[in-house]
């Protein structure tokens, strides 16, 4: 199909051009008000192509969309799409961008640097619109768990170590995900926490943070015969010292993920 020589689409059938150009001129002529025609001169020639690359209806009514929205732009409405995948359309692009722009500030501070997304957004243009989400419906989508079912009830024989194991996780993981728990006072029904809960569209964001950390100190150990093998005394007691870090840390929906220390300045000596 080709409107003024330039390329449309393919169909199987002119037909689902015609129903395009009428559901188009139909719906300009009750927005606009007068007797409403699209433009141009729409042209087939035969071609052999697979069923797969056959053009959607939505896709033809929204090339004739297109051109009513050069009169009037009541029409338009912002497609939604995360990683490839369409979330859904709404209506207001000023709402939109400020609910995500929302999403980002949820995870910064003062000490954030940048924030952005870590799966590929993309808000496009469309006209034929089956059903519009509000702005709160877009939020609830984008915010949904993707990763399925996250927590574990624990059962009469349950230990850490077996949760860990069952659920394919190191105990170490499994501790970092239930830091308030006691892996030795497991109780039946607690809920652990087995994955971690990633949304639809994910925040990454990078923190420039200052902050001390103590140096060791140096430790001399020197034999003594009179005492007994394994016993220890200590003949002076040295100090920790302390060093001002900056780093930079990478954070995806709050939870660490790097920390790339950018200068370290010593500011009292270990003795």
């Amino acid at each position: 199909v080709t409107v003024d020589g330039e390329p449309v689409g393919v169909v199987a059938d002119q037909s689902v051009v015609d129903q395009a150009i009428q559901t188009v001129e139909a719906t300009g002529s009750a927005l606009l008000g007068y007797d409403y025609q699209v433009e141009g001169d729409v042209d087939y020639q035969f071609a052999l192509t697979l069923k797969s690359d056959l053009s959607e209806e939505r896709d033809i009514q929204n090339y004739f969309y297109g051109q009513l929205n050069e009169l009037s732009d009541q029409l338009r409405a912002y497609e939604v799409s995360v990683a490839g995948r369409a979330i859904g359309v709404v209506k207001d692009e000023d709402a939109l961008h400020q609910m995500l722009d929302s999403l980002k500030a949820e995870y910064s501070t003062q000490d954030t640097v940048s924030a952005e997304f870590v799966e590929d957004l993309e808000i496009g243009y469309v006209y034929a619109v089956q059903d519009l989400m509000t702005i709160d419906e877009m939020e609830t989508a984008l915010k949904a768990n993707s990763t399925g079912e996250t927590t574990y009830t624990v059962v009469q024989g349950d230990t850490f170590n077996g949760i860990a194991y069952a659920n394919d996780m190191s105990v170490s993981d499994l501790k970092a995900l239930n830091p308030g728990v006691d892996i030795n006072r497991l109780m039946v029904g607690d809920v652990l926490n087995v994955k971690e809960l990633i949304p639809t569209l994910s925040v990454r964001t990078v923190d420039h943070v200052t902050y001390t950390e103590a140096i060791e100190c140096p430790v001399e150990e020197v034999e003594d015969s009179s005492m007994y093998k394994g016993d220890t005394k200590v003949l002076t007691q040295g100090q920790e010292g302390e060093a001002r870090i900056e780093a930079d840390v990478t954070y995806v929906n709050g939870y660490e993920r790097e920390r790339e220390i950018t200068s370290s300045t010593t500011l009292r000596e270990p003795t």
